[in-house]
């Protein structure tokens, strides 16, 4: 995981958060970003809410609901090992809405020689300086799914 091109091309953050949190969401999830980008575990740990839910459309072996940081990080892990570490997500632009943030990103990845480049979004919400819900929104489902089967 590429750390140095996320410093390169750190994404625009747009809009004012507000939360209940002293933590500005946009930099909770800019944070979670670049930790998962540079397999950085413990960082990850810190980011995410004991509780936190993450939503995405259901693909091969990925059921798609995952709740709990466990659950959450077994996931993370996963994706690393179906893509030998190949995964990418980089974050192109940030807006924040009180304590949601949205992020358009890129993602790629190769698998079982099929590979995966596209543009999709996740719609944070950050509560007491954690991510406490993630829902994902793929731009080509379709490619996704053939990528996972």
């Amino acid at each position: 995981m590429d750390t140095n091109a996320l410093e390169r091309e750190r994404p625009v953050a747009k809009g004012r958060a507000m939360t209940t949190s002293r933590e500005d969401p946009l930099e909770v999830v800019r944070r979670a970003f670049e930790a998962f980008e540079a397999g950085d575990v413990d960082g990850l740990k810190k980011v995410l809410a004991p509780k936190v839910r993450y939503r995405v459309a259901p693909a091969g072996r990925f059921t798609g609901d995952y709740r709990g940081a466990a659950a959450v990080m077994a996931f993370f892990g996963q994706i690393a090992r179906e893509t030998e570490g190949s995964f990418r997500v980089s974050p192109v632009e940030m807006a924040a809405s009180g304590n949601r943030v949205f992020v358009l990103y890129k993602v790629s990845g190769r698998r079982g020689g099929k590979s995966l480049d596209s543009a999709d979004v996740g719609v944070f919400t950050v509560t007491d300086g954690a991510v406490a819900e993630a829902t994902f929104y793929q731009s080509d489902y379709p490619a996704h799914a053939a990528f996972w089967a």
